[in-house]
């Protein structure tokens, strides 16, 4: 269906487009910390809505994806000095319980794996080896509790969790669907919509972003993303070691959705809440936290965009 591919296509790039133009709109970074915080926190209320609209549980993947960027950003962000925490203090509540509401074990995870980004970096934004150790400590005494509030709180089985709430079979069916063409996929972005060609018509989610992409646009499109994630991980850990305050919630929030993606298409083929969401952190990047030498605007100061002791507001749509 090369009419949807081209539409799906162009509708990426004015959004992603969008999403960029407001966050220069929104002028200094710490207006837009607090767009973002909003953003991502109306997104996850919109999908919350939705299902208490359709539907009497209110059990999902999809806005608790949204809301665990959204708690992971603003928390992240509570913890940065130099900022106005009661911006982000509303839209971390809004987050953290449609987080809760939505009884995600997947998004809960990914929470936590973002959360311990923030504790294996130092106060100066550089990753420390034996705060690393401390945190893999931590996890490994901590997964027996976690396996508890998997399976006695979210009502999760021990068959559930091996088969990732039968997650494996859905992965095995669409892994032959790739193999049958696995060069250019069965097309952006309608390959998994085939799903009766490869024998299992019961879903149109392979609810994997990597199988999404690898069904889809093939290896060729797998290697695309692979490119894609690793310069805007690398972009975002180059900021964070020259010092960006904002490097950190970024670098915790990207995080956050990769992980997420294993069990929900986050990027891929999805396009609901958590893909504006994950669309909107990308460009919030783009403005405030990649550009190395950002040019300001002729009505920045200039002396103010090179102090140090301001290093929090220097960005190029500072005003």
């Amino acid at each position: 269906q090369p009419l949807y591919s081209g539409f799906r296509a162009i509708e990426l790039i004015v959004v992603m487009g969008a999403l960029t133009h407001m966050f220069f709109l929104a002028g200094g970074r710490s207006r837009g910390v607090s767009t973002l915080a909003w953003f991502i926190a109306i997104s996850s209320l919109f999908g919350l809505g939705w299902y208490f609209r359709n539907t009497t549980d209110l059990h999902s993947n999809a806005y608790p994806a949204a809301a665990a960027m959204g708690f992971v950003f603003c928390f992240s962000v509570f913890l940065t000095k130099n900022v106005n925490r009661s911006t982000i203090i509303l839209p971390l509540i809004v987050c953290a319980g449609c987080l809760v509401l939505g009884t995600s074990a997947g998004s809960a995870v990914s929470c936590l794996c973002g959360t311990a980004i923030l504790l294996a970096r130092d106060r100066h934004g550089r990753t420390s080896i034996p705060r690393i150790v401390a945190v893999i400590a931590l996890g490994v005494a901590l997964s027996p509790l976690l396996q508890y509030f998997v399976c006695e709180v979210l009502g999760r089985t021990e068959q559930e969790l091996r088969t990732l709430h039968g997650r494996t079979g859905v992965w095995e069916v669409y892994w032959n669907g790739f193999l049958a063409k696995p060069i250019l996929g069965w097309g952006f972005p309608t390959g998994e919509k085939e799903a009766g060609a490869f024998g299992f018509a019961t879903t149109s989610s392979s609810h994997n972003a990597f199988v999404s992409i690898l069904i889809n646009t093939g290896t060729v499109g797998l290697c695309i993303m692979f490119f894609a994630l690793s310069k805007i991980f690398l972009a975002t850990v180059r900021a964070s070691n020259e010092g960006d305050p904002l490097a950190i919630p970024i670098l915790a929030t990207l995080a956050t959705a990769t992980i997420n993606s294993i069990t929900y298409p986050i990027f891929g083929s999805h396009w609901f809440w958590p893909t504006s969401s994950w669309l909107a952190v990308l460009a919030f990047a783009a403005v405030y936290v990649w550009p190395r030498s950002p040019q300001p605007p002729p009505w920045t100061d200039r002396r103010r965009m090179n102090s140090k002791a301001n290093a929090w507001e220097r960005n190029p749509g500072d005003d």
